[in-house]
């Protein structure tokens, strides 16, 4: 309504009743709107249906005159405007469902149209006649007083007509219960208006349902199975000539949130809080018991739509009555957590959308009198502006399940009529940075809500094929990398809380390993702290990535370019244009992800199959376009991401030969002779063979009728043979992009032939649950001639691909697997060849300097025990928390469950990702499944012991070590093995040829590989030689535990072959007395005596040979300690478990810059050797690293010179100081400081420069004349003043030539030339004699 200064004013009292809505427009003179024509409300009050019938014929007599209405006892109220009297919006169309209509006097409109209303209020007080029978049921009364009541109007239904009355409603009030509300309209023909069967008039306004009936035909639950009046439920099923999916039924709910007057800011916050979490779960309950309910008394299942999936459609309308004090960012974020932590029940429930309309109180600052935009004043009694009420609604949706979209508007009125002439009233989106306006900004209030549209049709029919609409896989990619924020952002924030709380007066005492290499950390933690200045430096083979965010996050996480092929249909181009509007099963996206490890950006490409466009099917411009972006992501080194859902090759037949072929029979009056050929018609042979769609050759009948043969169908591309030479196109190139760059693929749908192939050739398989198949089970079924197979998963579900390791993850749905497929990125290189994403040590949630968790020690020792506890940490027995060799929840484990014996997956230490091999302790059983193909077949279960390789664990394994090489990582090898199971059937199931696969995998591996024998552990036999760091000794390095042991064969095994039973006895004579008393007895003495003693030594014997046995087996263990080992040079150095984590921290970053340097050396030498490469680098930490404390020497490292003489220290004193030197010559080579970075530049430029040096004397030595000419070419592209300074440069070095050979130009001199380029020094005489 307007105020009396003529403004408008949202707010105020809502209306609850009739009585409410009469009191709103009573003063109707100052609110009086010329546009809209007079309108009347007319409420006529009854106490008994006897009088029913003749009170209401006398009213309608009157003629609606104010003295004759008071006369009958009926209150009419002032006449007023449409909006105010109606209690509701104009609105469009008036069809079913709809409360309003054109308004006479508008534009467009008659001044016939009806526009009053008639109120009935029936009071049954208690002695009424109607009330005097108690078996008389609610429920029936009222339906008796509805069918009197409808009687009565339509008796009168012609004087209602002149009388342009538009409603009669009927309320009936009793002494007990809620009232029950008829309306008849004048558009249905004076019939009752079930949608508005006891529903309150003016709660129909605020509930909006004027907005269902454009496009839907909807029917509501009156008596279903929850009767809370604050609440509708109403069946809505599209009409027919909507845009397709006019089959489709869904539901809307519409609400009250009612509540009393809000006293401040908490109350409102409290109170939307609380009763608005209520009302969205009573209405999803309701709307869950609706379905079944709407199921048991039509008969229809309106819980499924035509695709077979759950309905995902339905509108949830929550309409808050209180005035809230919240400012409207304070209600948008109240509104958003509520939404969002009840999103899992509104999925359940299939609600897609949530429209929540409310009013906040925004206060005004008085002293600068700033008014908030689109506001409008209201003032208190002393007339001074305090609080503005502004309308709002806020709209979540949700379209594809996965990411809930807000969208906020204000209630504005329009700057101009609309085509009624008439007071529109807008959405207008409140603004948000970065966030482009709300679908419904500048619509009008009553706009309808629109049909099911073509992309949620789209996403109905991919969910109905058990896989997410291609399109929404990108919303898919935006949550999980939220989800890797926030977790990022969490441990961040628990870092920060634990630094800040520490003190260096803890009361714990440090380990032994902290006490002894306080040092460490006391040398090297300024240099970590400072590793690099630039946004991202790897010089040392890491990226350190500084990120200064502290608890924020980049504002975009994620950009997306789609691709798509260009006119030529030669290479890809970036398009810009609506989702879904590919003319392709295939969609290509470039995607830069802003993930925690890579916050400025990596770059990927996504592939993802379209199960909406023939079926995801491979077609021949689908496997062009497969085929370039793979290309692109191969050329590129970035990783290639293949999302597959899809039927395999396309197949077809020629649909206009199929509409016009013929079948020429042997006998034309008995087809059941059989068929002779196919054939065309005269009128169409011509056309087909035009427009290359068939081949026919002319065959004359023994009748002479000529008949046109088919021969061939050719027909367009794309529909058979062809679509095979592109599957075998995009199957060569994913194998060699696995080669080149990192390829995953996560099996979302069904994957079938070409497709169930592209996922083992892409080797890195996620699997939701859909199967992979070759051939369906139809087909299979038909080949074998009998029903076989029930189901598709029988042949490629999880429970096949995730246990023969074609899978190496299995996930729950499709974010789950978008956010597999987001942390496996975060171990791998943003570029093939890059730098490993490692953040810097500031942002490290573990450090380095814990404690590492020995599970054989502590309140709960055990030595079986599951080995993953070595690289993650485990709770110990009081429940605290004991961190693994690798930083805490790094631990990435893939392939789990084929060859059970062996673990393998991704982690990180330091931050450092790292691929981890290790083998399972405990025994494990396999399981063959039987083939219902096969009748004698039966599912066998095989146990395997634990700490040996079996034929799949071996493959497994080699397997990990060539996925882990190629994706760039560095290798820890945890060696507990007793070696390669040798039976029958192993070797039969090809052991010796998978164990020696693994030697191949680490043959060829380009990063560093660390083997470390764990506490207690043992490497025996031919595991030790499948893993010896002599495979690969450029990048293998060995360590052991001091309680490991490596050898042969096991004690008992040496024992038994080398420490015979004789043998026992000749050691048990030489060690004990009374045996070699005995035994010399024996020698001497009668036959007699010696039958005695023979006894007496055999009885000896027989008591200690068990002790003895022991004594041989602890003999032939020390042959397996690691003091051995290291003698004899086979390991490269002993590190107790206390200390790994440290080492092999420090270690790594070491071999990690090592090799960054020396490729860099190779970069610059390309024709230099590698041993003098290494000699050169050795030389570099020589001369810039300090080495002067004692330490531990690598293997064939002499002593140097700083240590000759160095006073003898302890063997943790020495790890610390080996630790420290790893750290600071890591810190060099990552160049921490400007002058290591210019040490290292230095040593390169040289190597370059000698480099060129050389390769210009070989190609003068080659062809001279060539090398002038080319010398002379590229002098004249230099200045004259660089010439100059070359012939002068030139004539100095031929001068010392010449004077070092006492002549010019003899062979001496040349001799002398040469032998000096060839050992670096300067060009020959040659070269000098043709520059000069």
């Amino acid at each position: 309504k307007k105020s009396s200064s003529g403004q408008q004013s949202f707010g105020g009292s809502f209306m609850d009743s009739i009585s409410d809505m009469q009191a709103f427009v009573k003063d109707w003179d100052a609110t009086h709107d010329s546009t809209y024509p007079p309108r009347y409300n007319l409420t006529l009050t009854c106490y008994s249906t006897e009088t029913l019938d003749s009170r209401f014929a006398d009213l309608l007599k009157s003629r609606f005159k104010p003295a004759q209405c008071a006369r009958e006892g009926a209150v009419l109220e002032s006449p007023t405007n449409a909006r105010g009297a109606e209690g509701m919006s104009p609105q469009p169309g008036g069809g079913p469902g709809s409360p309003g209509m054109p308004m006479a006097g508008g534009a467009g409109d008659s001044s016939e149209s009806p526009v009053h209303v008639l109120n009935i209020v029936l009071c049954l007080r208690k002695g009424s006649s109607e009330l005097q029978h108690p078996d008389t049921e609610v429920a029936q009364l009222d339906s008796e007083v509805a069918q009197l009541v409808a009687a009565l109007v339509q008796r009168h239904r012609a004087l209602l007509k002149s009388l342009k009355i538009s409603r009669v409603t009927l309320l009936v009030l009793r002494p007990t219960g809620y009232p029950t509300f008829y309306t008849f309209r004048d558009r249905l023909d004076w019939k009752e208006d079930l949608i508005y069967r006891n529903l309150n008039p003016p709660r129909a306004f605020m509930i909006e349902i004027g907005r269902l009936g454009t496009h839907y035909d909807i029917q509501p639950i009156a008596d279903g199975p929850i009767l809370n009046r604050h609440f509708r439920t109403f069946v809505a099923k599209q009409k027919a000539n909507s845009l397709r999916g006019d089959d489709m039924t869904r539901f809307f709910v519409r609400a009250l949130v009612l509540g009393h007057m809000m006293a401040d800011k908490s109350d409102s916050k409290h109170f939307l809080e609380a009763e608005l979490e209520n009302m969205l779960l009573e209405c999803c309950d309701s709307l869950a018991l609706s379905k079944g309910y709407v199921e048991k008394i039509s008969g229809r299942d309106v819980a499924y739509n035509r695709f077979g999936t759950l309905q995902m459609c339905n509108h949830l309308f929550l309409a808050i009555l209180p005035q809230l004090y919240l400012s409207r960012g304070e209600a948008i974020e109240i509104l958003k957590g509520t939404v969002e932590k009840n999103f899992g029940r509104l999925r359940q429930v299939g609600v897609i959308e949530v429209e929540i309309p409310l009013t906040v109180m925004e206060p005004y600052d008085t002293e600068a009198e700033t008014i908030p935009e689109d506001s409008n004043r209201s003032f208190d009694s002393t007339g001074i502006p305090h609080k503005n009420p502004v309308r709002m609604r806020v709209v979540f949706s949700n379209p594809s399940g996965h990411k809930v979209v807000t969208d906020a508007y204000l209630e504005v009125v329009a700057s101009s009529p609309n085509i009624n002439n008439t007071t529109a009233f807008l959405f207008k989106s409140i603004f948000t940075e970065g966030k482009p306006k709300g679908p419904l900004d500048g619509k009008e209030l009553n706009t309808p809500y629109p049909p099911i549209e073509h992309l949620e049709l789209r996403r109905l029919t991919s969910k109905g094929k058990e896989t997410t609409f291609v399109y929404d896989f990108l919303t898919l990619f935006d949550k999980a990398l939220s989800k890797e924020w926030e977790t990022f952002l969490s441990r961040h924030k628990d870092k920060e809380s634990k630094d800040i709380s520490a003190t260096p007066s803890s009361s714990s005492a440090p380990d032994e390993a902290s006490a002894a290499s306080s040092n460490v950390d006391a040398e090297s933690s300024g240099t970590l702290s400072a590793m690099v200045s630039s946004a991202t430096s790897w010089m040392g083979g890491i990226a350190r990535n500084v990120w200064s965010g502290g608890s924020r996050r980049p504002r975009e996480l994620m950009q997306a370019q789609e691709l798509t092929l260009n006119a030529a249909e030669t290479a890809l181009e970036e398009v810009d244009r609506p989702e879904g509007r590919n003319d392709c099963a295939m969609v290509v996206w470039r995607l830069l992800m802003h993930t925690p490890e890579c916050p400025d950006g990596r770059e990927i490409i996504l592939i993802a199959n379209d199960v909406t466009f023939q079926n995801g099917s491979f077609g021949i411009r689908e496997d062009r376009m497969f085929h370039l972006a793979t290309e692109m992501a191969r050329k590129e080194g970035i990783p290639r991401i293949f999302v597959t859902a899809n039927t395999g090759a396309r197949i077809g037949l020629v649909d206009e030969v199929k509409k016009k072929f013929r079948v020429q029979w042997k006998d034309p009056l008995n087809p059941v002779s059989g068929m002779e050929f196919l054939y065309v018609d005269d009128t169409d042979v011509d056309l087909f063979m035009q427009q290359d769609m068939a081949q026919t050759e002319q065959i004359t009948l023994p009748d002479g009728t000529m008949r046109h043969k088919l021969s061939a169908v050719i027909g367009p591309d794309g529909i058979g043979v062809e679509n095979l030479r592109g599957s075998g196109m995009i199957a060569g190139g994913t194998c060699r992009a696995y080669e080149d760059t990192f390829t995953l693929t996560f099996v979302s749908g069904t994957s079938v032939g070409i497709g169930a192939y592209l996922v083992r050739l892409g080797q890195r398989a996620i699997q939701k649950g859909p199967p992979i198949l070759l051939t369906g089970e139809g087909a299979l079924n038909k080949v074998l001639g009998k029903q076989v197979y029930t189901s598709n998963y029988q042949l490629g579900g999880t429970q096949i691909m995730y246990n023969n390791g074609v899978s190496h993850n299995i996930v729950a749905d499709d974010f789950e697997g978008v956010s597999t497929i987001v942390q496996w990125l975060s171990y791998v290189p943003a570029k093939r060849g890059g730098p490993l994403p490692v953040p810097p040590p500031s942002n490290l949630h573990d450090r380095i300097d814990r404690k590492v968790f020995d599970p054989r020690r502590g309140p709960n020792p055990s030595k079986v025990y599951d080995p993953r506890v070595l690289l993650t940490g485990a709770k110990d027995a009081i429940g605290k928390w004991r961190g693994g060799l690798f930083d805490r929840n790094s631990f990435f484990e893939t392939l789990a469950g084929w060859g059970k014996t062996t673990i393998c997956g991704r982690a990180r230490i330091g931050g450092i990702p790292v691929g981890v091999i290790l083998p399972e302790l405990r025994t494990v059983t396999r399981t063959n499944p039987a083939d219902p193909a096969d009748a004698d077949s039966m599912e066998r279960e095989v146990s395997q012991a634990g700490q040996v390789w079996f034929p799949d664990s071996a493959y497994k394994t080699a397997t990990a070590i060539k996925d882990m090489n190629r994706e760039g990582l560095p290798l820890f090898i945890i060696a507990n093995w007793r070696g390669f199971s040798g039976g029958m059937r192993d070797m039969y199931e090809e052991i010796l040829k998978f164990g020696s696969m693994i030697v191949e995998g680490l043959v060829d591996y380009k990063q560093p590989v660390f083997v470390y024998i764990p506490p207690e552990g043992e490497l025996r036999g031919g595991a030790w030689v499948v893993i010896d760091p002599t495979i690969n000794s450029e990048v293998m390095e060995m360590y052991v535990d001091s309680s490991a042991r490596g050898g042969i064969l096991e004690p008992s095994g040496i024992v038994e072959i080398k420490y015979r039973h004789t043998q026992l006895l000749e050691t048990m004579r030489r060690l004990d007395p009374e045996v070699r008393a005995l035994s010399e007895e024996l020698e001497g003495g009668t036959s007699r005596e010696r039958t005695t003693v023979a006894v007496a030594l055999k009885t000896r014997q027989e008591l200690l040979l068990p002790l003895y046995q022991k004594v041989a087996e602890h003999y032939a263990d020390l042959h397996d300690v690691p003091a051995r080992m290291q003698a004899k040079g086979c390991i490269h150095g002993i590190v107790d478990w206390k200390w790994s984590r440290k080492f092999f921290y420090g270690r790594l970053r070491r071999r990690l810059g090592e090799q960054a340097v020396l490729s860099k050396m190779k970069a610059a030498d390309p024709t230099g050797e590698t041993p003098r490469h290494r000699t050169l680098l050795r030389e570099l930490l020589k001369n810039n690293v300090e080495d002067r404390r004692p330490r531990r020497l690598s293997v064939g490292e002499e002593v140097p010179e700083s240590l000759q003489g160095a006073a003898a220290v302890s063997d943790d004193d020495k790890m610390a100081a080996t630790i420290t030197r790893d750290q600071k010559i890591a810190d060099f080579l990552e160049g921490a400081k400007e002058a290591d970075a210019r040490a290292v530049a230095a040593v390169l430029a040289e190597l370059k420069r000698g480099h060129v040096r050389q390769h210009v004397f070989q190609l003068v030595r080659q062809d001279e004349e060539a090398a002038l000419e080319g010398f002379t070419s590229a002098v004249q592209g230099l200045s004259m003043e660089k010439r100059q300074e070359m012939l002068n440069t030139l004539l100095a070095r031929m001068s010392q030539s010449w004077a070092l050979a006492g002549t010019v130009n003899t062979p001496q001199a040349r001799e002398t030339d040469e032998r000096r380029l060839e050992v670096g020094g300067g060009p020959s005489w040659q070269g000098m004699l043709s520059g000069g």
